[in-house]
C-alpha cells in the first residue's frame, strides 16, 4: 500500500473501502490520519503527518444512484508525495 498511486477518479464500492485505503496507507507510511467529513454522501481525511510535517487531503464522494464511491480530489501541499 505505501506504494499506491492516488488517483482523482480512483472507485470504491463503499465507503469503508476508501476508509481503509487510507488507514493502510497511513500505518505503511507512519502517518496520522484525520477524518473531518464522514457522512453519507463524503468522506474528507486529511494526514496529520509524521510529527505534524505531512499536509495532504483526499476527498471521495457517493456516486448519486449507486452504492459506488469516488475519490474526487486529491491536495498536496508542500512536497509530501502520496504513494
Amino acid at each position: 500500500m505505501y506504494d499506491y498511486n492516488w488517483e482523482i477518479g480512483t472507485f470504491f464500492l463503499s465507503k469503508e473501502e476508501f476508509k481503509y485505503a487510507c488507514r493502510t496507507h497511513a500505518v505503511h507510511s507512519g502517518r496520522a490520519l484525520k477524518f473531518l467529513k464522514n457522512d453519507k454522501k463524503r468522506v474528507r481525511v486529511i494526514c496529520k503527518g509524521n510529527k505534524g510535517n505531512c499536509e495532504w487531503e483526499a476527498y471521495c464522494a457517493k456516486i448519486q444512484d449507486e452504492e459506488t464511491w469516488q475519490q474526487v480530489n486529491i491536495t498536496i501541499v508542500g512536497s509530501i508525495r502520496l504513494g
